[in-house]
């Protein structure tokens, strides 16, 4: 129905979008779900954080034409110093 009013776009939208989990069910699941249940539409999602970015996540976004092939990491100071005085566990060289 969404499809026939003009909606091109499905956006997955969170805090850390790709930790979301139900049970066994998680994040590349449920992105997998919606892919294949709109073909015609892109699926998109932000924001994600890099602990959560899975081999499964990956595969699921390279299996399906209609997902979206960005992913957006949120780096929040491209100084370790700031980093460590934000108590943000990872320094540059990791994020990148």
């Amino acid at each position: 129905r969404l499809y026939d009013e003009g909606v091109r776009d499905i956006w997955l939208l969170g805090q850390n979008v790709n930790s979301y989990k139900y049970e066994e069910y998680d994040f590349a699941d449920l992105l997998k779900n919606v892919a294949a249940a709109v073909p015609g539409m892109r699926v998109r999602y932000i924001t994600s954080h890099p602990y959560d970015l899975s081999d499964k996540l990956l595969e699921t976004m390279a299996e399906y034409d209609n997902i979206c092939k960005y992913i957006h990491l949120p780096i929040q100071s491209g100084s370790d110093r700031i980093l460590k005085l934000m108590n943000r566990l990872y320094s540059v060289k990791e994020y990148m």
